[in-house]
């Protein structure tokens, strides 16, 4: 045995069950899950009684037998312990806390006298927001120094009592004592316990002896069964408690089926850790979000069901080919051809379906994987009819040459194949755009057609904010470059580029990069109000981008791209312009800080290009440390700090950012004068 091979694969699994935790274990053990029971469920081979089903005969008792109803019984006890209220107390150290409040609330109602009446309640009620507001018109027109001598008269008399309602009782027979009319009489008894009850707690022991003693006379519910008694009828739907009866009875034994079930649960939950290792080998970088996850168990169940409903019409007609497209144009082609063979794996090995089937699911697999990696926007779908048609006609075609069968006999064969090849393009069309909508995946469709220039935000953008609009794209070539050199998503970072700012069209003419004639309209207004309008751009390019349906994942970048950042020149003119308090937190965005690499490239590359664009020098050394300057800032402020990027790849983003601002900034030929050279001719 080669012990070294050994160990450099338990090398490698270190890594994968260090990230492999969490949410992501969890949910693969919940497709996992919900593979085995929809296996479970469908492939017909669990034992003949079983809780939902038709039962195909009638079923006698055997024995005459008293059967404990447990879940009747429980439930039983379940009502009678509800039925107990909670014993509520108040400690005696809470009296002198208590009695403060009251009289602070009294000293209240004193001191708001030259309030409006409306004024006085509002006051009041937010130091009593228990009381209503008939129980503050009494206590206002009552006399408060009465009220506070009576309260202190109140607390003489409570003993040490610690239950509520024992308190609750003292106190209002001592109300019911003093000379108050009725409506002040009973708006002090629900002042004072107010306070009691806020600062109640529950008395656990005390309430479960009482749950206790409550459900101890109960008498079990007992079902008298006789021998020859019918218990279920053929025809009829199994319940649980019919269910229960039997096996109390020994009539029915779920074992074979739970070994069934625990083992499909297995297989699938190693098959899926299989396909996860194997993405994790190949490609480390790709993390899958619990969007991706949603999708791969919905994709699986409705994979499972195709089979389950289609394959007794024909193999031939079932869709699977669309689950393929769909998983290779949401993730990648490999991961789509690796899951779907998974899945045929999975349906055919334990459905007990033919080989025909299990081809034709391997076929689609393939199909669907390399046919996704071809389109490039979403008019391309509809092409992909016309080649999964053709692809399953020749499939069919080689298959029944191999099985020697004759072709004129297979003529519903390949028309179902043809079938087949358009219900799966429709089929794709039709459901992603709603697991996009519904489930908040990106896929790289969806952010072509983000970054079309005609879509109508962007077109907003480029008639109303030119100069924003520019910003943006150069932001995109900085952020989509960067993406690419840490392997980071540099799709998704350009598109996020595209819509960073859009919360500047509420108030264009406030940017300098779409002031014209040199107007700079915050010379005109205070430095608070400046930054103001700065960071209010953030939400409003939220609230924009939502308006058009912008995913949530762009959005998340647009709230994160200028984290808690300082508004540094607006602060420093406030700290110039004379005032004494000047609060740095008036001047910082309001976050939240980077959450993914992708946001925190989009922060850097508009910090970086907003730098360099206000800079008047555009020398190469000048760019260097301006963008060295940046990063440095962005890291010392914690901006970054939220974010999984680490500090190898921020400087390999500063050197793409450096390069590409260079070559952008090199040095032209100055050519001569053309009127200077035309007088020297002549």
């Amino acid at each position: 045995m080669n012990f070294n091979r050994f160990g450099s694969l338990l090398g490698q699994l270190k890594p994968f069950w260090s990230r492999f935790k969490g949410e992501e274990l969890f949910s693969y053990l919940l497709i996992a899950f919900l593979l085995a029971a929809l296996l479970y469920n469908l492939r017909g081979v669990y034992p003949t009684l079983a809780v939902g089903k038709m039962v195909p005969f009638d079923v006698i008792s055997p024995k005459d037998a008293q059967i404990v109803n447990k879940v009747a019984t429980e439930d039983l006890k379940i009502q009678r312990e509800r039925a107990v209220p909670d014993v509520l107390v108040v400690t005696y150290d809470k009296f002198g806390s208590i009695h403060d409040s009251i009289n602070y609330f009294l000293s209240n109602l004193e001191s708001t006298k030259n309030l409006s009446e409306s004024q006085r309640v509002a006051k009041l009620k937010d130091i009593a927001p228990f009381l209503t507001e008939r129980d503050i018109e009494a206590l206002i027109s009552s006399n408060p120094k009465e009220l506070e001598a009576d309260t202190n008269k109140i607390f003489a008399l409570l003993q040490k009592e610690e239950r509520l309602d024992v308190l609750s009782n003292r106190v209002a027979n001592i109300i019911s004592s003093l000379k108050l009319d009725p409506d002040t009489s009973q708006a002090f008894m629900n002042l004072i316990l107010g306070y009691f009850r806020i600062n109640a707690t529950i008395d656990n022991k005390l309430t479960n002896e009482l749950k206790q003693k409550a459900i101890e006379g109960i008498t079990p519910v007992v079902i008298d069964v006789k021998k020859g008694q019918i218990l279920v009828r053929s025809g009829e739907i199994l319940t649980p408690e019919k269910a229960y009866l039997l096996k109390e009875l020994g009539i029915m034994d779920n074992l074979s089926g739970v070994r069934n079930f625990v083992s499909l649960f297995f297989f699938s939950a190693l098959m899926l850790f299989a396909f996860r290792f194997i993405v994790y080998s190949f490609s480390p970088k790709i993390t899958l979000d619990r969007g991706h996850l949603i999708v791969l168990g919905a994709l699986s169940s409705v994979y499972i069901l195709f089979v389950f409903v289609l394959f007794p019409i024909s193999p031939i007609i079932v869709p699977l080919a669309s689950i393929s497209l769909l998983l290779s144009l949401i993730f990648t082609p490999a991961i789509s051809l690796l899951y779907s063979v998974i899945l045929a794996i999975l349906v055919f090995f334990f459905g007990n379906f033919s080989l025909l089937g299990f081809y034709i699911a391997v076929v689609s697999a393939f199909a669907g994987a390399f046919l996704g990696k071809g389109i490039q926007r979403r008019g391309d779908l509809s092409d992909t009819a016309f080649l999964f048609s053709l692809t399953f006609f020749l499939a069919v075609l080689l298959w029944d040459i191999w099985s020697g069968i004759n072709v004129l006999d297979s003529l519903s064969q390949f028309a179902f194949a043809i079938a087949n090849g358009f219900l799966s393009s429709i089929a794709a069309m039709g459901a992603l755009p709603y697991i996009e909508s519904t489930v908040g995946v990106l896929s790289p469709l969806k952010l072509m057609d983000l970054s079309n220039p005609s879509h109508p935000l962007l077109k907003r953008l480029q008639m109303e904010a030119p100069g924003t609009y520019h910003h943006s794209i150069i932001v995109a070539n900085l952020a989509e470059t960067a993406a690419e050199e840490i392997n980071a998503d540099p799709l998704l970072a350009r598109v996020a580029s595209y819509y960073h700012d859009v919360g500047k069209l509420k108030r264009p003419q406030f940017f300098v990069e779409n002031q014209k004639n040199g107007v700079n309209l915050h010379s005109e207004i205070s430095p608070w109000l400046s930054a103001t309008i700065l960071t209010s751009h953030v939400k409003d390019g939220v609230e924009i981008a939502k308006s058009y349906g912008i995913p949530d994942k762009i959005l998340d970048i647009i709230s994160q791209h200028h984290g808690t950042s300082l508004i540094v020149f607006f602060y420093h003119k406030a700290l110039q312009s004379g005032f004494s308090e000047v609060e740095e937190k008036d001047f910082r965005y309001p976050g939240p800080l980077p959450q993914t690499k992708e946001a925190a490239i989009v922060m850097l590359a508009d910090a970086v290009e907003a730098a360099v664009r206000a800079s008047s020098g555009s020398v190469s050394p000048k760019i260097d440390s301006l963008v060295d300057r940046i990063f440095k800032n962005k890291l010392e402020d914690g901006q970054l700090s939220e974010s999984p990027i680490t500090l190898q790849e921020l400087l390999k983003i500063k050197e793409v950012f450096i390069r590409l601002f260079v070559g952008s900034f090199h040095q032209r030929i100055e050519y001569p004068d053309l009127a200077n050279l035309t007088g020297k001719s002549q």
